[in-house]
């Protein structure tokens, strides 16, 4: 029989190092987690760990088993999860995980959408950073996720559906807020409101220092873009952002504008666990979300001038450095 609790008691051990540390990770005593390994030893005739000290080290047979473990682990409870979902709420269910700045702006009316086509539907969302985001795909918690896409993680599936150009966000009555374009030498002196570590967009920022060639004045950091949007309108700075995330209702108070050489996006997609169908409900969900996304990220407004009147300035987009390793 299966050992459910000895394999998660293996997992944690793994990862965090210490009988301690997993036991407090799993609520558990030490003395509890310890025979948990030990008879999951036991049953399996294998010796998982060699004992360093305080610390635990995954021994040779313990290296081997552990990478596949965790996958099938990971979709044993994920298939778990779906099934107690379903009993909970008494009706087809679809999770789904989606970047705060994209749940504003495709997910009501591809919700709307859905509903018509697939009434009756419980819809979970988590609204979560990108690196979370990742984590509840591969683990089962959502079915699908719309986030920013970068390196490929083992055992997901990114579907490109196209890219968010970062801009400058300023007050609709600042000075430059009318430039069609500014260069990143233009920030200097400005008040600037940087996004927290957890914004996958800040990612593409720290990537693209080199070739940004400039020293951003970060006066503040926020953890939340609604955060930085609702100080830029009190007109207590400027920040950058992916243009998809600006809400429509702060239309005629701010005023986003283009960042050139180098211009810098983010790369909008669905994440899925990869060979792993999902139910047709969740999949009719991905394909409208897919479909109002590409239409929000092409048919959005150009930012910069008309070629003919703009200067000629070279795109450099960092596609290695930062526009494909960005990950909220």
């Amino acid at each position: 029989m299966l050992d459910m609790p000895g394999l998660k008691s293996l997992l944690a051990v793994a990862e965090f190092g210490t009988v301690h540390a997993a036991a407090r990770h799993l609520q558990l005593s030490q003395a509890a987690l310890s025979r948990r390994i030990q008879r999951l030893e036991a049953d399996l005739g294998i010796r998982l760990f060699l004992r360093s000290g305080r610390r635990l080290h995954l021994s040779e047979a313990g290296q081997r088993l552990l990478p596949g473990l965790r996958e099938h682990v990971d979709a044993i409870e994920g298939a778990i999860r779906r099934v107690q979902q379903e009993t909970h709420y008494g009706r087809p269910t679809v999770s789904l995980g989606c970047l705060p700045t994209l749940a504003t702006v495709v997910l009501p009316a591809a919700l709307r959408e859905f509903e018509r086509r697939r009434p009756g539907v419980f819809v979970r969302i988590i609204d979560d950073s990108a690196a979370d985001l990742l984590r509840l795909v591969a683990n089962g918690t959502v079915d699908f996720a719309v986030t920013q896409v970068g390196i490929a993680e083992p055992g997901l599936t990114h579907d490109l559906l196209g890219e968010d150009r970062l801009v400058l966000v300023l007050p609709a009555g600042h000075a430059l807020a009318g430039a069609g374009t500014v260069g990143w030498r233009d920030l200097k002196g400005l008040a600037l409101i940087a996004p927290g570590p957890l914004a996958g967009y800040r990612r593409v920022l720290d990537d693209a220092r080199a070739e940004i060639g400039e020293d951003l004045s970060w006066r503040y950091e926020v953890q939340r873009i609604t955060t930085a949007i609702g100080l830029v309108a009190a007109g207590v700075g400027a920040t950058i952002l992916p243009r998809l995330s600006l809400p429509a209702e702060y239309a005629g108070r701010l005023s986003a504008v283009a960042l050139e050489a180098p211009h810098l996006v983010r790369r909008i997609g669905i994440v899925r666990r990869a060979g792993e169908p999902v139910s047709p409900p969740a999949e009719a969900l991905r394909r409208a979300l897919a479909a109002r996304l590409r239409a929000a990220l092409s048919a959005a407004p150009a930012l910069s001038p008309d070629p003919a009147e703009a200067p000629a300035t070279p795109d450099r987009r960092p596609g290695a450095a930062a526009s494909r390793r960005g990950s909220r």
